[in-house]
């Protein structure tokens, strides 16, 4: 048996005993949840990207759900493909479902090495999926191990620290929230309430220091149910994430939400009041990045949807103070999509000793 050969069947193998609830078989080094530490990525860290001007340029890669079953080979090729064609960016993130099952140290390990190579001179902006929240024996738990290797800035609530943040990068303002409240809602309860709470703290704080031109909100499961069953037993239209913060993107003035979970690309284009409108937030599904795959439903909110859901595929976001560019692309290099949003002039950044920012 060769050397690839012996990985395939030693990925095999944890699958199953992980499938089978027998984690506590393997050896403590394979599956283990929080004993690591932080991963050796550029991660985000105080409230602002340090080298990246404040009119921009910013350049940024955006995946979804890398996860993968028994190898991580598609996110591999994934992450290799979006590298070649768009170049290193300044920052890239992962809109969630990094991994497969969160408490497996090998999970992490491998997901890590298939990124390594281009991971080093970019800025990592984590997400948090509800894949995150599994523990060995695929029953919610708490997302220890994503805590233990992905430490974000502080968020104002201990008992959320890495659950959600904002960081400014560059023109833009991120807003990473959390969608797991069903997963998570009897482990650490009041998880939307906090963060309902942080964005408008948020919007104040950002109101006396000065507000980046772009808001963009990155968080894992889409606004729209598909064929998902919602916590209430619905499918379809809205979903529970969609209905808990669509109004406050809109009170917000957020500009364009990023989301995953469906491992589809979709592009609903604005929506407002649960709409179709000319403006509001624009709320785009981003694919997927790994090579676990579903057949997702049409919605009539879709504009743009892939061809074929089998195809892995990226985002790329090119942005200054002015104008946002979002284009969509296969891993085989097909363009799937590209809308540009646009600005008007911005107001100056004050500093906190009044003075205006460069």
């Amino acid at each position: 048996m060769n050397m690839y050969s012996r990985r395939h069947f030693l990925r095999l193998s944890l699958r199953v005993l992980l499938g089978l609830g027998l984690g506590a078989l393997l050896p403590a080094p394979l599956v283990r949840a929080a004993a690591a530490g932080p991963l050796p990525l550029r991660l985000p860290t105080g409230s602002q990207a340090p080298g990246i001007p404040h009119k921009g340029p910013l350049r940024m890669l955006v995946f979804t759900d890398s996860q993968c079953g028994t190898s991580y080979e598609a996110w591999a090729d994934t992450i290799r493909a979006a590298f070649a064609q768009f170049g290193t960016p300044d920052a890239f993130t992962v809109i969630g479902d990094l991994v497969d099952n969160g408490a497996s140290d090998w999970h992490w390990q491998i997901w890590y090495e298939a990124m390594a190579k281009y991971a080093a001179d970019a800025l990592f902006l984590p997400v948090m999926g509800n894949h995150e929240c599994y523990g060995e024996n695929w029953q919610n738990t708490l997302p220890e191990g994503y805590l233990a290797r992905l430490p974000v800035p502080e968020n104002g609530r201990q008992e959320f620290q890495g659950y959600y943040y904002a960081y400014d990068c560059g023109p833009v303002h991120f807003l990473v929230l959390n969608t797991q409240w069903g997963e998570l809602e009897h482990l650490r309860p009041g998880l939307i309430a906090a963060q309902r709470a942080f964005l408008y703290a948020d919007a104040a704080k950002q109101k006396s220091q000065g507000r980046r031109p772009w808001q963009i909100v990155l968080m894992h499961k889409d606004i729209l149910a598909y064929d998902e069953v919602q916590p209430d037993g619905t499918s379809g239209g809205f979903s529970e994430a969609g209905r808990t913060f669509m109004k406050d993107f809109e009170t917000l003035g957020i500009d364009l939400v990023l989301t995953g979970h469906m491992h589809a690309y979709r592009n609903r284009g604005h929506i407002k009041n649960f709409q179709r409108s000319a403006d509001g937030p624009v709320y785009i599904m981003c694919g997927r990045a790994g090579n676990e795959y579903y057949a997702v439903p049409k919605d009539s909110f879709d504009l743009v949807a892939a061809p074929d859901d089998h195809e892995t595929s990226y985002v790329t976001i090119c942005c200054d103070e002015r104008t946002l560019t979002l284009e969509a692309w296969t891993t085989s290099g097909t363009h799937l999509d590209r809308l540009t949003l646009r600005k008007g002039k911005p107001k100056p950044l004050q500093a906190a000793d009044g003075k205006t920012k460069a």
